[in-house]
This record gives structure tokens, C-alpha cells and sequence, in this order.
């Protein structure tokens, strides 16, 4: 997969701090940053509660330090990435009074890594759950406690950026593909994939109108290196989306004929004049980026064959070839 850029990353590189490795984006820039821009192991820093190593798809091995130990690194003006948060699917086992701590214990820590190390970049991994129905910023915990949680730290960030001169990006992240995806069977694109393959069928439960746009992981990581080695950035905000919008019935399809896969697809009691469930991000901010940075985005196409990809690395499908 080919990736461009017009930004030439300057060495020696900056001591790139990553507070949040555990999770799937976290991985994924890891393995981008290591393997793709060949950023040495000493130059990345890895911050994780819960692990003492990370390891790559190719068996890569990484220290990771806890929170207190990066508290006594001696490095400042180092690039900061933000990736630690509590997921929505938590709400599901976890009261709201609960989730609501922990996450603020999580918003704390990174304050006082932001204090410790001055960054000179930061990349605060944000969300499409920001966004009420209406596109307006969510400024009720009750009704929305996840997106409610992420605007707050949206504004906290970037009142921190002007007050302590550090640029600041925040991805809204809407729907993503490709490598180290998680939790295969909560999203639709993974799921669908898994049941094509080792079912050798698709079903599909939704009885109304669900309509996605996914963006590949590398690419989605190629903008956001590209903007943080870019001497030239400022202060950014942008939803994830790609070109085209895609309904589930139509990802089942294009799933089918992209693995060339002679399977059914059903869909019971299907209404398409129900109110539809549309959670695709704006793209007029990820094209200033894409354009300015020479960046081509993958179809979903490419997005598929990638998790499939990837899902046989893991034992979790077998081949179709």
C-alpha cells in the first residue's frame, strides 16, 4: 500500500510519548511509526497500566512504562499522543458514576503529562459521539456520556494549547478499518466478515437504515504524522469519513464480491423508509488534509480485504483462497 506525503520529517526525530498503547489505534501507530517512518524503539516512549511489553502482528516486542516512571523521564518538547479513554462499550458493564471517574482519573493523568513533558505537538484522539443529532457539540452527560466526556476534554485541550504554545490535532474518530481492529463482532464491517468466511453467510439485524464511511487505520495515522512533522501546522479538528458513504445491505455485498464469496445475504423485516442510523463524519476538514498532504485515501474495498487480512494473521478465519 502506498502512502505519500510532501512533509520530509526532519532528524534526529522528537521523543514521541504515547499515553494509551493498549488499543487498537494505539498498535497500529506503533507498528506505523516503528516499521513505516523507522523511528527507533528509544525514541518512543509507551505508556501503559496494564502491560510491561507490546508486540506487533510481525512479533515486534516493545517496553511499555507505567505512569509514575514517565512522571521521571527527563525529556521535554517532546510530540504527545492522547489515546487513553475508557470506550463507550464500557457503559455497558460500568454504571455512568463509575465511567464518569474513571475517565476524569484518565483526563488528570494526562494533564499532568502535558505538564511534565511541554510538548511541543499534541494528538487527542476524540470521537464522532461529540456530535448530537442535530451536529451540534453534546453538552449533556446524561443523554450522552461518552461524547459528553470527549467534548469536555476537546475544550480542555485546546485552552491548555494556547495557554502552554503547543499545536494541537483532534481526529474525531467515526468509523475505522484495517489492521489490529478489536473487538471484531461490536463493529459491522469486521463481524460481516467473520460470518461471511466462517458461516459462509451474512446476516444482517438491523431493520432500518445504517449507513457508514470507513477510513483505512494507515491512512488515517498518515495524516496525523504528516500534520505532526509538519513544521508548518496549526490547531486542527477533523471527523474521519472517507469519499463515499456505505449501507450495511451494500458493505454485505461489497464484502461478498470483494473475498469472491458465493454466500447469502439476509436481512429480515427490512424497512428502508424507517429512520436511518447515519454515523459518518464531515469531510471538509479530512480533505484540507488529504489535499495538503498528498494523501489518497483507500477504498473500502482495500479496507475489507485489509481486516480479512488481518483476521487470518489471527487464526480468526481461515483463508478463502
Amino acid at each position: 500500500m502506498k502512502h505519500t506525503s510532501t512533509i520530509n520529517i526532519k532528524q534526529p526525530y522528537p521523543k514521541i510519548v504515547i499515553f494509551g498503547i493498549n488499543g487498537w489505534v494505539g498498535k497500529a501507530l506503533l507498528d506505523y511509526l516503528f516499521h513505516r517512518l523507522k523511528i527507533a524503539k528509544n525514541n518512543l516512549v509507551l505508556i501503559s497500566s496494564s502491560s510491561k511489553k507490546i508486540k506487533l502482528i510481525d512479533n515486534t516486542e516493545f517496553d511499555c512504562i507505567t505512569f509514575d516512571e514517565a512522571l521521571k523521564l527527563p525529556d521535554k518538547n517532546i510530540y504527545f499522543f492522547h489515546l487513553a479513554f475508557k470506550l463507550k462499550d464500557q457503559l455497558l458493564t460500568t454504571d455512568k458514576n463509575t465511567f464518569k471517574k474513571q475517565n476524569l482519573t484518565i483526563q488528570k493523568k494526562a494533564l499532568k503529562l502535558i505538564d511534565h513533558f511541554n510538548p511541543n505537538k499534541m494528538i487527542y484522539l476524540s470521537s464522532g459521539a461529540v456530535y448530537n443529532e442535530d451536529r451540534t457539540i453534546c453538552n449533556s452527560y446524561d443523554k450522552n456520556p461518552y461524547g459528553y466526556l470527549k467534548a469536555q476534554d476537546e475544550i480542555l485541550f485546546n485552552k491548555l494549547s494556547k495557554e502552554n504554545n503547543f499545536t494541537l490535532l483532534i481526529p474525531r474518530i467515526f468509523n475505522i478499518a484495517g489492521n489490529y481492529i478489536n473487538k471484531f463482532h461490536i463493529y459491522a464491517i469486521s463481524d460481516f466478515i467473520l460470518q461471511a468466511i466462517n458461516n459462509q453467510q451474512i446476516i444482517i439485524k438491523a431493520k432500518h437504515p445504517v449507513i457508514r464511511s470507513y477510513i483505512e487505520i494507515y491512512d488515517l495515522i498518515n495524516i496525523i504524522t504528516c500534520w505532526a512533522f509538519d513544521q508548518t501546522s496549526q490547531n486542527f479538528t477533523f471527523d474521519t469519513a472517507n469519499q463515499d458513504k456505505i449501507e450495511l445491505s451494500d458493505l454485505a455485498h461489497l464484502i461478498k464480491n470483494t473475498l469472491n464469496l458465493d454466500i447469502p445475504i439476509i436481512r429480515e423485516n427490512f424497512d428502508n423508509t424507517a429512520k436511518s442510523n447515519s454515523y459518518v463524519g464531515n469531510t471538509e476538514n479530512i480533505n484540507i488534509l488529504t489535499k495538503k498532504y498528498q494523501i489518497q485515501l483507500q477504498p473500502h474495498t482495500i479496507c475489507i480485504n485489509n481486516i480479512y487480512n488481518y483476521l487470518i494473521k489471527l487464526n480468526l478465519c481461515p483463508s478463502n483462497n
